[in-house]
């Protein structure tokens, strides 16, 4: 004689098994699509570090006292936001290159507010925009913390 509870057993255990298979498979999708977006935050930053240098190398060889460009911060805000930098070592790397480029665009702002109005602080400012362009460049003292980490997240 068979037991009248096998199918209620068989349908319950179906339904668990449904539920956690459900369960693992969706997290593993957000898990990857995750890791799919930090991998783009993190080349981003490549490219943002990367022009940042060639924009300050570019300060430097010019001598251009107020350029119309300034340096750009979206991916590393949006690294932040993110919290792609995972680690205290990344986040103070970034901070520390970034913050500099922050001080450039506003220094350059203010070259520019200072040479409509033919002020010698001008060219005092332009000297102090040019020792933070020197600090972003390929060999600057900020750039190659943050190259050593970009070349270790980007293998």
């Amino acid at each position: 004689m068979s037991d009248p509870w096998i199918g209620v057993y068989g349908t319950l255990a179906g339904a668990i098994v449904g539920a956690i298979l459900g369960f693992v498979l969706t997290e593993l999708a957000r898990r990857l699509e995750r890791n799919r977006e930090r991998g783009r935050i993190w080349s981003a930053l490549r490219a943002e570090v990367e022009h940042c240098a060639a924009d300050a190398q570019g300060f430097l060889d010019w001598n251009i006292m107020a350029p119309l460009w300034r340096l750009p911060q979206d991916a590393y805000r949006q690294a932040v936001n993110a919290s792609a930098l995972s680690t205290t070592g990344e986040a103070s790397a970034f901070a520390t290159f970034y913050s500099p480029v922050d001080q450039l665009n506003r220094g350059l702002d203010r070259v520019a507010e200072a040479a409509d109005r033919g002020g010698a602080r001008a060219n005092d400012e332009h000297g102090r925009n040019r020792l933070k362009a020197g600090r972003l460049i390929h060999g600057g003292e900020h750039y190659a913390e943050v190259d050593r980490i970009l070349n270790a997240r980007l293998v």
